[in-house]
């Protein structure tokens, strides 16, 4: 017969087993739309800045016609749980060219550029049919 003190190590062992599975995935599903004005944005790329730097990739998404994104970390589809920035870019600026002249595209690359984005996103779940809205 166990004592007391066994049973109450393997209570304790049970517990912390039961306790891995709480908390926030590794990795959370980020997914939806980019929108200003109520219309979504296409052709952006969204790349998300930890608040607290950490050796890995940044987090990337393009928008597509539509303006729905999906966030990827490195090969991986989601983002780590986390603070971040919100950094907007032209896909295509690093090579010299523009995706778009129009004006609110214009301005959600400027607002949200790497040097002037103060938009904070906490990830701490999925977030599926996400609706990143830039004022």
């Amino acid at each position: 017969m166990p004592s007391n003190t066994q049973c109450a190590a393997i209570s304790f062992l049970m517990l912390m087993i039961a306790a891995v599975g709480c908390g926030p995935p590794e990795y959370c599903r980020v997914s939806g739309v980019v929108t200003h004005n109520g219309k979504p944005v296409p052709f952006l790329q969204i790349k998300l800045a930890p608040v607290i730097l950490d050796s890995g990739r940044p987090p990337l998404a393009m928008s597509d016609k539509e303006g729905k994104f999906q966030m990827t970390t490195a090969r991986t589809v989601g983002v780590k749980s986390g603070e971040y920035t919100v950094h907007i870019e032209d896909p295509v600026a690093v090579d010299g060219a523009q995706t778009s002249t129009e004006k609110d595209y214009l301005y959600c690359i400027d607002k949200y550029s790497p040097k002037n984005s103060t938009l904070k996103l906490t990830i701490d779940h999925h977030m599926d049919d996400f609706e990143l809205v830039l004022e």
